[in-house]
């Protein structure tokens, strides 16, 4: 009943909205988990026909809200971002948000190699996390 309700759900979707998801998600893979705003602008300009930015930010909204992509805008960390699997985001804030007090099992020997074994002990020690280390992590 609550799904009857819901009258985004029979909102009329443009063809060229799902030819747009469609060639999002087809740039995803185990190297590509996100494009820029601005990537997805250029396909949607040069593949779909899409021109108008407000029409792009709605369809990448009601993407969101569906669930196919994440599209967050009110958070410094990802705005710009279009995240293409939305578990990978999930599983990337996990690596650093622990609710056991436990940290991700890290490769200390990589860590230490790539120079970022004090921003991996600030991080379990004082729960402050460096953008070097953010970029490591996703």
């Amino acid at each position: 009943r609550i799904v009857h309700k819901d009258k985004s759900l029979r909102k009329q979707v443009s063809m060229k909205w799902i030819a747009l998801l469609d060639l999002i998600l087809s740039k995803k893979s185990d190297s590509v988990s996100y494009l820029s705003f601005l990537e997805v602008k250029d396909l949607a300009k040069a593949h779909v026909g899409i021109n108008c930015s407000v029409e792009l930010e709605e369809a990448l909204k009601l993407f969101h809200n569906r669930g196919m992509i994440s599209y967050v805008t009110s958070t410094e960390a990802v705005k710009g971002l279009v995240i293409l699997d939305p578990q990978w985001l999930l599983d990337s804030i996990s690596k650093i948000v622990r609710h056991d007090g436990f940290l991700y099992d890290f490769n200390r020997n990589e860590i230490d190699n790539i120079g970022l074994a004090d921003d991996l002990r600030m991080l379990s020690e004082k729960a402050l996390v460096s953008r070097d280390f953010l970029e490591y992590v996703w």
